[in-house]
């Protein structure tokens, strides 16, 4: 999936940079923090919010933690 995602935005750069702008791109879109943590792999919410959240403005981080552990 990422790498297909590389391939429409014609990112060049490591899996794993793909990896992370897939997240911040998902985040900031509105997508649930929970969806991308399975999205991404990271066992703990936690992590991700660590990552990424320093990459959101806090109305984004408001409406990725807005639905709960619901999956949407």
């Amino acid at each position: 999936m990422f790498w297909d995602y590389a391939q429409e935005t014609e990112f060049g750069a490591r899996l794993h940079d793909i990896r992370h702008k897939f997240a911040i791109e998902r985040l900031k879109e509105g997508w649930s923090v929970y969806r991308v943590q399975r999205y991404i792999g990271h066992g703990s919410v936690k992590t991700t919010e660590r990552y990424y959240f320093r990459y959101l403005s806090q109305e984004q981080q408001v409406i990725a933690n807005a639905d709960g552990n619901i999956g949407l």
